[in-house]
């Protein structure tokens, strides 16, 4: 998002003060403008074929599937009072 926006360096600035000063403070128009903006990107893309997506069994194998309890149990596992890692994240 940043290299389309042209945003290469941490931005200060706050959202409230981007849509003030590319929409007059209308957060809708902002949105829209930004729809707009990536539906132009894909535009003149051909839609894809049912027949040639493949099956969600084929792109993601059992083995990947998670199950919602499974990681209910190993998150209750997570020791919330150990020291964050290097990223700085609690956890």
């Amino acid at each position: 998002m940043k290299l389309i926006t042209d945003h290469r360096t941490k931005s200060t600035q706050t959202l409230r003060r981007l849509t003030n000063l590319h929409t007059d403070g209308d957060l809708k128009e902002l949105a829209t403008r930004i729809n707009v903006f990536f539906h132009q990107v894909s535009a003149g893309l051909n839609p894809l074929d049912d027949t040639a997506t493949p099956l969600l069994s084929d792109i993601c194998p059992s083995e990947f599937t998670v199950n919602l309890a499974e990681v209910e149990r190993e998150m209750s596992e997570v020791d919330i009072h150990k020291a964050p890692g290097p990223d700085g994240l609690p956890n």
